[in-house]
Formats: C-alpha cells, sequence, structure tokens
C-alpha cells in the first residue's frame, strides 16, 4: 500500500511537470488527453474555461477515455472534445431528441444525465455523464440489443488540475 501511494505520488509529480513544461512550450492544448482524477464525481465539462460556466456533465477516470484537445486554452482550462456512444432511443423512449441534421439533445432523465460509453452495451465502461439539455454533435449510429445508439461528441472545457492536483494529463504522460 505504501509503495503504491509513493508510486502514485511520483506519477502525479510527472503530470504536474509534464503539463507545466507544455504550458510553458504553447502545445499543451492541442494534445490528446486522459483523466487522472479518481474522484467518482469525475471531471466536469464546463460551457467556458471557469468555474463560473455552466456544467455540461463529467468524465470519468477508464483507460479508454480520450479527450482531444482543440488547440484552444485559458490559464488552467483546456478545450477538449470527449466521443462516446450514447443511447437515443428503444421501442418505448426517446433518450436523444434529434434538433437538425447532426445534431441531438438530450431529454430529461430521472437522474439528470444521460451516459456516454465506450461501446454499443449498457455494460460497455461508462466515459461520461452528459446533463439533459446538453447538444452533442453525431459522428455515426447504430442499432444494438434493439436500441438505437449514436456515436456523439461533445466539446467542453475542463480544469487541468484543482489545488495542484492533476485532473487531466496529457496522454503522453500516461504511456509511461
Amino acid at each position: 500500500m505504501i509503495h503504491s501511494l509513493a508510486s502514485r505520488g511520483r506519477h502525479l509529480a510527472v503530470a504536474l511537470a509534464a503539463i507545466s513544461l507544455l504550458a510553458l512550450a504553447g502545445t499543451l492544448s492541442a494534445h490528446p488527453y486522459r483523466v487522472v482524477y479518481w474522484g467518482s464525481d469525475g471531471v466536469s465539462l464546463r460551457t467556458g474555461p471557469g468555474t463560473g460556466f455552466d456544467k455540461s456533465g463529467s468524465v470519468h477516470l477508464q483507460n479508454h477515455v480520450h479527450l482531444q484537445g482543440t488547440g484552444a486554452c485559458s490559464g488552467k482550462w483546456v478545450e477538449v472534445t470527449v466521443t462516446g456512444w450514447m443511447v437515443a432511443e428503444t421501442h418505448h423512449r426517446a433518450f436523444l431528441s434529434r434538433c437538425h441534421d447532426n445534431l441531438w439533445r438530450v431529454n430529461p432523465q430521472h437522474d439528470g444525465f444521460l451516459s456516454m460509453r465506450s461501446g454499443t452495451s449498457l455494460h460497455s465502461p461508462l466515459v461520461g455523464k452528459i446533463h439533459c439539455g446538453t447538444h452533442v454533435r453525431e459522428i455515426d449510429r447504430a442499432w444494438s440489443d434493439g436500441r438505437l445508439w449514436v456515436y456523439a461528441s461533445l466539446t467542453r472545457w475542463v480544469a487541468t488540475n484543482v489545488g495542484g492536483q492533476p485532473l487531466v494529463v496529457p496522454a503522453e504522460v500516461c504511456a509511461h
């Protein structure tokens, strides 16, 4: 246990150092990112770079969650795009409503969000939770087990760290 905590501490120090170097080099925001925050609430996706902006959902610590930096950054905030599969409808219920072309809106849910998953199964690992009323862009769609699934993308802002604790780091930092 002590060894794993020490190892985790070294990994966090390396991640913070990498973030600092990339920020100084001006290349922080264009990289793919991975979530390293361990909290069950995930890392908030916001409509702008700061806690004063509305939350649109959250992304969670999993090896399969990849966030692509868009190139925009503001202080410790980077704009990223998250992608995953969302149930659009079953034979009995619509979870997403098509607004136009490839734009969908998350319908009201009893728990306030719709899960975004890594595959077209309710058992596929969770990528994130997208809040009701949020619009997502369709990339693809598929039918699986009586459900219409939409492979969707959402571009929002995430904080790279809070109080010195990394939340998301460039993916190459996690490759070691």
